[in-house]
């Protein structure tokens, strides 16, 4: 029996999801369902129409090619990306990690048991809406931590906790911090600009501030006694 590698051929169908990926692809004119092969830790269910390499000799095994590729790739750099929407994520020359999922209109999706962010100088949040839904702790340690939403920015959790070393900014029209049990910043600056709902009580080096607290009168300079001016004590 000849050879049947080298042969190149189209795909016609998805992965049959069976036990091995196996697609149906066309070759020589013929109908057939070949064996994808994938590199090790990656897979691509190959879209119809996309070129393919038998690569065994019995003709069953193939191999997805492109001869696509993603724009401002420097020498020695490194992506990964789907060639359908552009969606990428961008290993650079300078160190740098780029995901992009805007060029594809799409979103980031971590799902997760914790999540820990560490940066040794700034953390940077530029987006329309930020919402942060822990069903325990939230905690953010870095020397500076901007927080910037068109619209509005949101923190719900038991126990939400913010240091950083040298300020701390949070810039929205309406800003919302709900937390169960308790709700702190650290920082040597903390600035809120915008409206800001608070809800609980808040103190202020051991005094309260909040909405339930009062005010007292002491003497006047003639040591006559004045009233209260109302509130709770």
């Amino acid at each position: 029996m000849p050879s049947l590698r080298n042969l190149w051929g189209r795909i016609t169908g998805k992965d049959a999801n069976e036990h091995f990926p196996k697609q149906q692809g066309k070759a020589l004119g013929a109908l057939g369902d070949f064996l994808s092969a994938q590199p090790y830790g990656l897979y691509a269910n190959l879209p119809q129409g996309q070129l393919f390499k038998v690569i065994d000799e019995d003709g069953r095994v193939i191999l997805g090619l492109t001869v696509e590729r993603k724009d401002n790739v420097e020498q020695n750099e490194v992506t990964l990306w789907h060639p359908g929407t552009g969606t990428n994520i961008h290993f650079k020359n300078s160190g740098n990690l780029d995901i992009d999922t805007a060029v594809g209109n799409g979103d980031i999706n971590i799902n997760t048991v914790n999540a820990n962010l560490t940066a040794s100088e700034d953390v940077n949040v530029t987006c329309k809406n930020a919402d942060i839904i822990a069903s325990d702790d939230v905690d953010v340690t870095c020397n500076n931590a901007s927080v910037t939403a068109a619209l509005k920015a949101d923190v719900n959790s038991d126990t939400s906790t913010v240091t950083c070393l040298t300020s701390l900014a949070v810039v929205a029209p309406v800003m919302t911090f709900v937390a169960t049990t308790s709700l702190t910043f650290t920082s040597a600056l903390t600035s809120f600009v915008g409206p800001t709902m608070f809800t609980g009580a808040m103190t202020n080096n051991g005094k309260n501030v909040g909405d339930t607290h009062g005010h007292t009168q002491a003497n006047d300079s003639g040591g006559n006694t004045e009233a209260n001016t109302g509130g709770v004590v």
